[in-house]
């Protein structure tokens, strides 16, 4: 595939994009955030913002916004800029600026925990352990999934119990290795989950090289896991 001749896809202008921009440049002045967190928000002051520290509400000039997407682009313009990507569902997020090009490690995970899915009765309805389930199934049997996420998350279990009930499905009899992808918090949560999973499913662990990390360096990256499945009960 000659690369030279792609082009990104597109859905918005360049003016509907500088709309966009506008609009919440005046939401972030007019409007603002509230922000219960007292060392953001001394920050939040320090960087120019107008902070209401007894109402906890961010209001955010135009020229700090500005300012902080000039400095984003200088450091995706910087040469010796790290981590230069991390992983996604997809492929890469790449921190730099790069020709538009085919990645030769483009991937797919069937990752997602959606609270609705799209039926196929064209209904958009909360997700189900039925819809998990057999998403799940489907996802396993096509060769084109790298790695194999939740797709969908059952809403009738209990929000405190969701992310162990769900880690204990994603890791029956899976033949791609269960990826989980976010912050440290995150991957810790999903550490802690997968061990619960394994009680639950009487399962034994076994390290493998992790797929969707954030580490600071390569000594800092946890392990993820693949489950050896034992009959669940």
């Amino acid at each position: 595939m000659k690369t030279s001749s792609l082009e990104p896809i597109r859905y918005l202008t360049p003016k509907e994009m500088e709309a966009i921009h506008k609009s919440a440049l005046e939401i972030l002045e007019r409007t603002g955030m509230w922000i219960d967190h007292l060392r953001a928000l001394e920050y939040l002051r320090q960087s120019g913002c107008h902070v209401d520290m007894d109402r906890r509400r961010v209001k955010f000039p135009p020229e700090v916004v500005e300012a902080a997407v000039a400095r984003m682009r200088r450091n995706f313009q910087d040469p010796n800029r790290w981590p230069k990507r991390t992983s996604v569902r997809y492929s890469q997020v790449r921190f730099d600026s790069q020709p538009l090009r085919v990645h030769e490690d483009f991937t797919v995970s069937a990752g997602g925990f959606c609270c609705f899915i799209w039926d196929r009765e064209g209904q958009r309805r909360y997700a189900t352990m039925k819809d998990v389930r057999e998403s799940l199934k489907l996802a396993d049997r096509l060769d084109q999934i790298a790695y194999t996420g939740l797709p969908c998350s059952a809403q009738e279990v209990p929000v405190h119990l969701r992310p162990v009930v769900m880690a204990a499905e994603l890791v029956k009899d899976r033949s791609s290795p269960p990826t989980w992808i976010g912050t440290r918090s995150s991957i810790l949560n999903w550490v802690s989950g997968v061990s619960c999973a394994s009680a639950m499913c009487g399962a034994a662990p076994m390290p493998r090289q992790p797929h969707s990390v954030r580490p600071r360096s390569s000594a800092h990256r946890p392990k993820a896991c693949t489950l050896r499945r034992a009959p669940c009960r």
